[in-house]
């Protein structure tokens, strides 16, 4: 794989993104339009991505080893995470909602650009790890995010439960899982179904992106401080290396491994702003978090995938 068509692919993800970004600055699109862009993307377009990702590629030995690495990485930097809660909340005078916000930006990760990424560089096989990572990560994900909200955000209580469930009835989760079931059962799979994945697929991957552009906050840029910067490394520097290293001790090599630190490498979830908006979290503050890490991503992603292509 050379540099070209790495950075070419990336800049093409980038270009979707920022039209997101310009659509919504313009007043193209409205925050109702957003809303009702979501819900289509969530309950149709999304599930119709992740099955044909993973009906597509061919799931080895080392697709395994790919979410356990992914995982094993995510609760190495909750921990780290937590044991800086009482640092952030009692000397930096942080709120217990801002640390929430903290908190996801460390672990979280913007599935859909993981995946174009994937998609555009790695082909078929790339983009089926990063729909493993999926179905594996995104349970215990909102798992621990939940419980940390509960802990700290704002009159959360009486939204656990709700919450709880509906993300145990995940369009994401529950369309990965069917795909898994539909290729580990060898299930013939109509050419009229599948074209009508692809065509859907592709344009759940668009909406995607271009609904990252819409959440993308540039006025507040300027306001930098420790736990943004803190945050971003938390996520985009320790998470890779954590990945990497367990990965590489369980043996995992060529695309498998450069997939594994791509998903830990890619800024944090649109997602966790809805969550920390439900459970009482620091909104405003995940904002502030998540445009910077879209922005330094801009930079880091082509760094570290071309370091990965280079060993």
């Amino acid at each position: 794989m050379t540099l070209d068509p790495l950075h070419s692919a990336l800049l093409a993800i980038l270009l979707i993104v920022f039209a997101g970004f310009v659509l919504r600055a313009t007043g193209l699109v409205t925050p109702k339009d957003t809303a009702g862009l979501e819900r289509v993307s969530y309950y149709v377009l999304y599930p119709a991505l992740f099955i044909e990702t993973i009906l597509k590629g061919d799931l080895d030995t080392q697709a395994i080893s790919v979410a356990i690495a992914l995982l094993g990485a995510v609760v190495i930097i909750a921990a780290i995470t937590l044991i800086l809660q009482r640092f952030f909340t009692k000397s930096l005078h942080y709120s217990s909602a801002a640390f929430t916000s903290v908190f996801q930006g460390s672990i979280r990760w913007q599935t859909f650009i993981a995946l174009a990424v994937a998609k555009s560089v790695f082909g078929a096989q790339g983009a089926a790890y990063v729909a493993i990572a999926i179905a594996t990560m995104t349970p215990i994900l909102n798992v621990l995010c939940v419980w940390v909200m509960v802990r700290h955000g704002r009159n959360s209580g009486a939204r656990t439960v709700s919450y709880m469930g509906q993300m145990l009835t995940n369009p994401m989760i529950l369309s990965c899982l069917l795909g898994l079931a539909l290729k580990l059962g060898g299930v013939y799979i109509p050419m009229p179904v599948a074209q009508a994945l692809s065509i859907a697929g592709q344009a759940g991957l668009a909406t995607a992106l271009i609904l990252v552009g819409t959440g993308l906050e540039l006025r507040t840029l300027w306001r930098l401080d420790f736990g943004i910067i803190a945050t971003t490394l938390l996520k985009m520097a320790a998470l890779p290396a954590c990945a990497y290293f367990i990965a590489y001790q369980l043996g995992v090599h060529g695309i498998a491994l450069q997939v594994v630190v791509l998903c830990a490498a890619v800024p944090s979830a649109s997602a966790s702003y809805i969550l920390a908006r439900q459970m009482g979290g620091d909104a405003p503050y995940m904002a502030r978090i998540l445009t910077f890490q879209n922005i330094v991503a801009m930079v880091s992603l082509p760094l570290v995938l071309a370091w990965m292509a280079g060993i």
